[in-house]
């Protein structure tokens, strides 16, 4: 299963269900997804190339208008936005300020989009690992760490630590 944005305004899907492609498309969380769905958006899967038009620029961003309108026309999907209470986490700093901490130089290397698969044993910066109730992260931003755990969790999680883009830190955190 997986999707990519290919140079020249190509999208490749394989294996994938409905509901991705609308998480993917619009944003959301699988929580956010109305829970009066069809059973089926979340176990049929498909295959998908699609090609944007001549000048699309290379990225998932400008894809997702094309990616609305291929729900539209192929699954007939109708979307609405509505606002609704819910339970969130908020992620906050303990007593004491930070305990994680920053990532040392030899920690993690750099992705480098030529060539995604390093050959050092270094783990990549900026990414995130989690199974089995473990979650390993180097190099990462607050922000995407709550982004994370909301998609573990299944509710929003609500950064509120107050350490910014420009933190940087390792996390090696057990959720059982």
């Amino acid at each position: 299963m997986g999707a990519a944005a290919q140079p020249g305004g190509r999208f490749i899907a394989r294996n994938v269900p409905v509901q991705f492609l609308i998480q993917a498309a619009y944003d959301v969380k699988d929580f956010q997804i109305a829970s009066g769905s069809f059973s089926w958006i979340g176990t049929d899967r498909f295959d998908i190339t699609a090609k944007g038009p001549e000048g699309t620029p290379n990225g998932f961003e400008p894809l997702k208008p094309m990616i609305r309108s291929l729900l539209a026309s192929r699954f007939k999907l109708a979307v609405h936005s509505e606002t609704r209470e819910s339970p969130v986490f908020e992620l906050m700093a303990a007593k004491g300020g930070l305990r994680l901490s920053a990532p040392k130089d030899a920690t993690c290397v750099a992705p480098d989009p030529t060539n995604p698969q390093p050959r050092e044993r270094r783990p990549l910066c900026d990414n995130i690992r989690s199974a089995k109730g473990l979650i390993e992260a180097h190099g990462i931003v607050m922000p995407r760490l709550a982004a994370v755990l909301s998609d573990v969790l299944g509710r929003p999680v609500v950064d509120k630590t107050g350490f910014y883009r420009d933190v940087r830190c390792q996390v090696g955190i057990c959720a059982r």
